[in-house]
C-alpha cells in the first residue's frame, strides 16, 4: 500500500527553547504564538476534531514562514471529533471538560 505522511516546513525550536532566547520575552512576540495557536485549535474545531493534548513542547517556531506551528497530530488523531472525546492528554495542560 502507499503510506501517508505529513511534510512540514522545518521547525526551529519549541516553545520552552523559545521562552529562553531574549525574543521570548517580548510582548509582540507572545502575542504572535497566542494567534498561531489559537488559529490552529479554531481550525481543528472547525473540522471537528480535537488536539487533545497542547501543551508548550506541542508549539514549534517556524523561521521559513514566520509562524508558530501546533504539532502532535500523533494526540489529535487518537482523540477523535469534538463530539467523541477519548485518546490520551496531558492533564496538567487539558480543559477541565475533557478531563474524566
Amino acid at each position: 500500500g502507499i503510506m501517508s505522511a505529513i511534510v512540514l516546513e522545518r521547525l526551529d525550536y519549541d516553545m520552552p527553547r523559545w521562552q529562553q532566547l531574549p525574543a521570548g520575552r517580548s510582548r509582540q512576540a507572545c502575542l504572535l504564538l497566542l494567534r498561531c495557536a489559537t488559529e490552529s485549535l479554531a481550525q481543528l474545531h472547525a473540522e471537528g476534531a480535537v488536539h487533545g493534548d497542547v501543551e508548550p513542547r506541542h508549539l514549534w517556531w517556524c523561521n521559513a514562514v514566520f509562524r508558530w506551528k501546533l504539532i502532535g497530530v500523533q494526540a489529535w488523531a487518537m482523540s477523535g471529533t469534538a463530539s467523541s472525546g477519548g485518546g490520551q492528554r496531558a492533564l496538567r495542560y487539558a480543559a477541565p471538560e475533557v478531563i474524566d
